[in-house]
């Protein structure tokens, strides 16, 4: 089942709001549908909500592969220079 405030909104935001009041369930629905299916509407909902920015950020955090893996090794450098060296270093390892 579909959350019919958030069809509404897309609804009222594709059609006025005043056509959209005289639209079947059915019809709203496939409006809502449609908002979300065009792909230039879809982009510019994108740009709208600066979501495109908060995906180039997550993907620069959190990244491909050699991004994680650039992660992992860091955190085993920073890891194994916090390990004490010298007397007393085997019992801090066990």
């Amino acid at each position: 089942e579909f959350d019919e405030d958030l069809i509404a909104k897309l609804g009222r935001e594709r059609v006025s709001k005043r056509r959209w009041k005289r639209l079947s369930k059915d019809e709203q629905v496939q409006q809502a549908h449609e908002a979300v299916s065009d792909p230039e509407g879809y982009q510019e909902g994108i740009e709208d909500s600066n979501f495109h920015k908060f995906l180039k950020v997550l993907s620069l955090l959190i990244g491909g592969e050699a991004t994680q893996e650039h992660h992992i090794k860091k955190q085993i450098q920073v890891s194994l220079e916090n390990i004490p060296c010298g007397p007393g270093m085997v019992d801090v390892l066990e």
